[in-house]
């Protein structure tokens, strides 16, 4: 009777720890971090005269972040964000070469000039414009040009991979577009 009573309250503890103890597998995992964006082009069609400042990058747990700042102004700032077959440059028409097997087409629908052609931004190195070292799907990112409005970049990538554009206000007047890119599918 001992021996019976001790092998129930054994299950019973078992059973406790099982029910409580959450579950942790890949799956779980996977199923966190899946995203129904797809990796068909994203696009907002406003045009805005807020002026592109600066670009980061950031990595989550599971996607990795481009955010483009702009500055004050009214009006939302539109987007066309597609994959393309390479990184060509409007409106020369350079191609330019990228670390990667895909390549990530980010235009914001907003000039890097001021209204008397000043330059809002302009980076240290075109071909490098954030680091991206270590990071799993952004191999690269360059800054192709400014021109008729429109600021184009360019994100070298891991492949083709689901991602989603969106713009957010900044308290300050200002508005950020950021691109998201999932780290699988």
């Amino acid at each position: 009777m001992k021996r019976t009573l001790a092998v129930l309250a054994s299950a019973t503890t078992t059973l406790a720890v099982l029910t409580i103890a959450p579950i942790t597998t890949d799956a779980a995992h996977a199923t966190a971090c899946t995203a129904p964006w797809g990796s068909l082009p994203k696009t907002s069609a406003p045009m805005t005269t807020r002026t592109v400042n600066a670009v980061r990058v950031g990595q989550h747990g599971c996607f990795e972040r481009m955010v483009i700042d702009l500055g004050r102004g009214s009006g939302s700032t539109g987007y066309d964000v597609r994959y393309v077959s390479q990184a060509v440059v409007d409106p020369t028409g350079q191609v330019l070469r990228l670390r990667g097997n895909a390549v990530l087409q980010v235009i914001a629908k907003a000039p890097a000039y001021t209204n008397t052609g000043w330059p809002t931004y302009r980076p240290a190195n075109r071909m490098e414009v954030a680091n991206v070292a270590g990071y799993f799907n952004f191999k690269q990112i360059a800054y192709g040009a400014s021109f008729e409005g429109q600021t184009q970049f360019f994100i070298g990538m891991r492949g083709r991979l689901p991602m989603q554009a969106f713009v957010l206000n900044n308290a300050d007047g200002g508005q950020r577009l950021v691109v998201d890119v999932v780290n699988s599918w």
